[in-house]
């Protein structure tokens, strides 16, 4: 008699977890301790989400009950049944969590923040090789913006983000950009696929996410 079982694979969830934590704290240097507690605020609040590949085992058993001949494995360990998931979430970041935006840490320290978080999340953009890609202070300062600005479609004209880009900037003490600052920053965003161009407006992409079925 043969029985099917499906078995989530946690120690590749938690290769992956202690690659992104890796690169959280090299980007940041900090300690262990203060990477743990940056990483548990990303999972609480779902702007990062991590599931396990899983895998099917056939045991075949003996006549003889509880006594099992052999488990078939492939490679992996089994029959691959569903790919583990990565998601980061920029709609919960950037719209659904304001608070991190306006509370007492400050504009400034929040981009210290998020460009690091930006950068690592990029890692799975590419299957099985590690990229970062690091936003510059604009850059932060324009998605931003544009997830404050944008409609329930998730859109806002190029006009209309430039401007709200320099609104934002103006209210807080921060110099502003020029249009062509303005694109290039889109242009960046374009490369981590946090934005497209659509129908002539910028379309916000609430989130990516990468499949695996081994370590990234």
């Amino acid at each position: 008699m043969s029985y099917v079982l499906i078995h989530e694979r946690h120690e590749l969830k938690e290769k992956v977890e202690n690659l992104l934590k890796q690169k959280i704290k090299e980007k940041f240097n900090i300690s262990d301790d203060e990477c743990s507690i940056n990483y548990k605020k990303l999972i609480k609040n779902n702007i990062l989400q991590i599931t396990p590949p899983e895998i099917e085992i056939t045991i075949n058993s003996s006549s003889n009950p509880g006594i099992i001949e052999f488990i078939t494995f492939d490679k992996r360990g089994g029959k691959s049944k569903k790919p583990g998931n990565i998601k980061f979430n920029y709609k919960k970041l950037f719209k659904d969590s304001p608070q991190l935006i306006l509370s007492g840490i400050g504009l400034f320290q929040f981009y210290q923040i998020i460009t690091p978080i930006l950068s690592v999340i990029t890692i799975y953009l590419s299957y099985g090789d590690i990229k970062t890609i690091d936003l510059t202070k604009e850059e932060a300062y324009v998605i931003i913006s544009l997830w404050q600005n944008c409609d329930e479609k998730n859109t806002i004209s190029f006009e209309a983000g430039y401007k709200a880009t320099n609104d934002f900037l103006k209210k807080r003490g921060e110099p502003t950009i020029s249009r062509e600052k303005f694109d290039r920053a889109l242009e960046s965003l374009l490369q981590i696929q946090s934005i497209e161009s659509k129908d002539n407006k910028i379309l916000l992409i609430e989130e990516i996410s990468k499949d695996y079925t081994d370590i990234i």
